[in-house]
């Protein structure tokens, strides 16, 4: 009798043991998977950073150029200004106002982004571990595939801006010399 319990003990021992190595290589598994992920996000804020300070470094371009243009002929704008009605001073004035529009959608987009980096999404879940018979490629595939549709979304949303700050563009070009 005792050495049948010994034995029913020792083989629910090696069932635990089996289950703690199971569950030690499932948590290697979730570690390599957040350490990729990890380092998916860092290449992804460095290449945002990059894009933003390119972003602000041609706006700072065109302002300076803008600058430089307005400094130039600032005689004959002032005389043409001058001369003209009142339409067309409120047109040659409207020229900063273009420039403020492009600054502040550059600070929207920045804005949102450091909004959406710093809060989680709204469909993300806490990390839980997986169940005994669930399967980690198909969670990497699934992880994918959700990563892929956010990229798609935010490649929209910033041609989105972008189409925007044109037709501005546009709409003060066409009115501006009327």
């Amino acid at each position: 009798m005792a050495e049948a319990r010994l034995r029913q003990k020792k083989g629910e021992n090696a069932s635990l043991h089996r289950k703690i190595e199971s569950y030690h290589v499932r948590w290697l598994q979730y570690e390599i998977r957040l350490t990729s992920l990890k380092e998916t996000i860092d290449e992804q804020m460095a290449s945002l950073q990059m894009a933003l300070e390119s972003t602000k470094r041609s706006h700072e371009m065109k302002m300076t150029s803008y600058d430089c243009h307005r400094h130039e002929s600032s005689e004959s704008h002032m005389k043409m200004c001058e001369d003209t009605s009142a339409r067309l001073r409120h047109g040659c004035g409207s020229h900063v106002g273009v420039i403020v529009r492009r600054s502040s959608a550059v600070n929207r987009v920045g804005v949102e982004f450091r909004q959406q980096s710093q809060a989680p999404e709204s469909g993300a879940a806490p990390w839980q571990p997986a169940a005994p018979g669930g399967n980690s490629i198909d969670d990497l595939n699934n992880l994918k595939s959700q990563f892929r549709i956010w990229k798609k979304d935010y490649k929209a949303r910033l041609r989105k801006a972008a189409m925007a700050e044109l037709d501005s563009e546009r709409k003060h070009r066409s009115s501006c010399w009327i």
